[in-house]
């Protein structure tokens, strides 16, 4: 594609206003919350948002985990890289013509903590009757079912360093009670997404399944989906499915937040379009579902949204697409051919109820069954669904 197709795309369907220049300002999302600058070293810790590495590690040494805007404090027990979100910035720094971040400076970055630890201890009075305003603010009142009641003690299992026994049995618990409709509100109002993000690195395979199928779940209502964006999970799902992290599972998670505006621009933002194209031209999903899935999500992604059409031709995904048009299963064939129409300008999609976007999903939707967890006691059957 030459340069000047390049520019005007940038220029018209960009969500930032800023053109290609040396001024340009980076997304907020590129910045470490901790020391303010383009992350270098980008990595995601538990609680599933991103930061500078070196900050990470000065923060643990002291024992300090920041309060950040939104009010929660980040867990740093565990820290993966985040390539997606690095290949963003290195992608942002050419096209906006802007020097890549260099590495941190210690010392800097020491004092900035300092500081923040300093100011954390000034007011504590104010800040928790600031706390809980926010907290009363953020919830709503919601009318909960009988069976939603019996959420706090499962979400506290997660939150309080319990046996993996004990966490096992709380994962199991929050996906039934996701699989009834009337509750998937009420178990994210509860605070439960969060909790089950992290169970999504759990050492439990167990815990790991159910995590994700509660998930699955829950990110079928709107509520649910926004809440996961405003948590700020879209790059830690990707990139557990670069690194073969339960990648199936999650490219279903992934599929659901596309379904709505606020998880299609996060998705976008995190680049997303080039991680799913790179997947399926490479070698690296494990099975013919979890292309499918793979193609779903770049469907999902490509719905309403002029932006994909530009990013999409960056990422190279025409060739990819036409490949398994040709050479896929059915239902990948169906959703390539889908994307290529939409690329093309040629279908009357961009327009269409939700109704017929949703439809073209049925095919990939999970089935209910019985599972035997790995380790489960004698007869004790769990409810689970096969991806």
């Amino acid at each position: 594609m030459g340069g000047n197709g390049k520019h005007r795309w940038k220029i018209s369907f960009h969500r930032s206003s800023s053109h290609s220049s040396r001024n340009s300002q980076p997304p907020k999302e590129f910045l470490c919350p901790i020391t303010g600058s383009l992350m270098s070293d980008p990595v995601v810790v538990t609680s599933g948002q991103t930061f500078e590495r070196l900050a990470v590690q000065i923060s643990t040494e002291f024992k300090f985990s920041p309060k950040l805007e939104d009010g929660t404090r980040p867990d740093f027990s565990t820290i993966i890289p985040n390539l997606a979100i690095k290949t963003t910035i290195t992608n942002w720094c050419d096209k906006s013509r802007t020097q890549y971040p260099p590495a941190p400076d210690y010392t800097t970055v020491e004092k900035l903590i300092k500081e923040a630890m300093a100011a954390e201890k000034e007011d504590p009075i104010r800040t928790s009757e600031k706390e809980l305003l926010n907290a009363v603010a953020d919830n709503p009142p919601v009318i909960f079912s009988h069976a939603a009641t019996e959420l706090g003690p499962r979400i506290n299992r997660f939150n309080s360093g319990s046996s993996s026994e004990e966490s096992e049995h709380a994962a199991g618990a929050l996906f039934s009670l996701a699989l009834d409709d009337d509750n998937k509100m009420a178990i994210g109002v509860l605070g439960a997404l969060q909790p089950l993000m992290h169970a999504l690195r759990s050492d439990s395979e167990r815990t790991r399944h159910d995590s994700a199928l509660a998930l699955y779940h829950l990110t079928l209502v709107q509520s649910n989906r926004v809440k996961l964006v405003k948590l700020g999970v879209v790059p830690t799902l990707l990139s557990m499915v670069m690194t073969g992290t339960m990648a199936s599972r999650v490219l279903l998670i992934l599929c659901n937040l596309a379904m709505s505006v606020e998880g299609r621009t996060a998705m976008l933002d995190a680049n997303a379009v080039e991680c799913m194209v790179s997947l399926l031209r490479g070698n690296e999903l494990d099975s013919e579902a979890t292309r499918e899935n793979c193609v779903a999500a770049l469907y999902a992604l490509s719905h309403g949204s002029l932006r994909f059409k530009g990013l999409a031709k960056e990422a190279k995904a025409v060739e990819v697409l036409r490949v398994i048009e040709e050479t896929g299963t059915e239902r990948a064939r169906e959703k390539a051919k889908r994307v290529l129409q939409k690329m093309r300008g040629f279908e009357d999609g961009d327009d269409e109820d939700d109704s017929g976007f949703d439809s073209l999903f049925e095919s990939s939707r999970l089935t209910r069954t019985r599972y035997r967890g790995a380790g489960a006691r004698n007869n004790n059957l769990v409810n689970s669904t096969t991806f």
